[in-house]
């Protein structure tokens, strides 16, 4: 996940990364990143569902740059934004990843960004920002399986 395109020496994103290949920057012959987008399974771009933490679990679930004391004091332990983020997976310049971007001004207490640097993307927010998306799926194979 991230709002930009991964750069050449990220961690994700590019079959060539440390965490893919036996060395780093040579990925192995035919290996390639997927991209799957949870609220657009047959592709195209898709508003997310964001479930992020409101202040009731905010001392034991911080977001990176998002102090406790700024979190929403809902008496849930997340709350939902639709309609702040869209997803759309993209492959060019050798990466493929799920693209977010943000829609209007978030009324999250802080963007989501790339708090651990360009290499590292949306990583902190990998399920934060489509556990609505993941959830739905997750309900849906249940019910086609009973």
């Amino acid at each position: 996940m991230f709002d930009a395109v991964p750069p050449s020496d990220s961690p994700f994103g590019r079959a060539g990364s440390a965490t893919l290949a036996r060395l780093p920057g040579q990925a192995p012959a035919g290996m390639q990143v997927l991209c799957v987008n949870p609220a657009a399974l047959r592709g195209g771009p898709a508003p997310l569902h964001p479930y992020l933490p409101t202040r009731r679990i905010g001392d034991s679930l911080v977001l990176a740059g998002v102090p406790a004391a700024a979190l929403p004091d809902y008496p849930t332990g997340f709350a939902s934004y639709p309609g702040q983020l869209q997803g759309t997976c993209r492959a060019e310049q050798g990466a493929s990843w799920l693209q977010v971007d943000q829609l209007g001004q978030p009324v999250f207490p802080a963007p989501i960004a790339a708090t651990l640097g360009p290499t590292w993307g949306l990583h902190l927010y990998d399920l934060n920002a489509d556990q609505g998306d993941l959830l739905t799926l997750v309900g849906e194979q249940a019910d086609a399986w009973r």
